[in-house]
């Protein structure tokens, strides 16, 4: 008798990251912890991001890839290959040219919105 050996199905699973609620930004004379809730966005610039919230700005060296994985994207949408936005600061959304549109936060920031996150919008907000 031959007995047939099977493998168990090799399962391929995306790799799995631990979302953060704080992040640790270097400054001065030591580090600040920001609540991720407080962020309002997040502007990326050569290798540097610029964490802006209600309160202050803070600049870290990172990609925004990089701090992108590790951000709820139920609460943060990028919004373009530079930005990415906290939902939750969203005043409006308004067109601002015959092709474009652009974020108006809480706080009147502006952020101009591409095709992709025009996209990445309507499929949360399923509009």
């Amino acid at each position: 008798m031959v007995k047939q050996i099977t493998k168990p199905k090799e399962t391929i699973e995306s790799p799995q990251y631990e979302l953060t609620n704080r992040i640790m930004v270097k400054r001065e004379g030591g580090v600040c912890f920001i609540d991720v809730k407080d962020i309002m966005a997040i502007e990326a610039s050569d290798y540097y991001l610029k964490i802006i919230t209600s309160i202050d700005e803070h600049i870290m060296c990172k990609s925004l890839n990089s701090i992108e994985e590790k951000l709820d994207n139920n609460q943060f949408v990028r919004i373009h290959r530079s930005t990415i936005i906290n939902i939750d600061h969203i005043q409006s959304i308004e067109k601002y040219t015959a092709d474009e549109h652009i974020v108006i936060q809480k706080n009147n920031n502006k952020y101009r919105i591409s095709k992709n996150g025009r996209k990445n919008l309507k499929n949360r907000f399923l509009l």
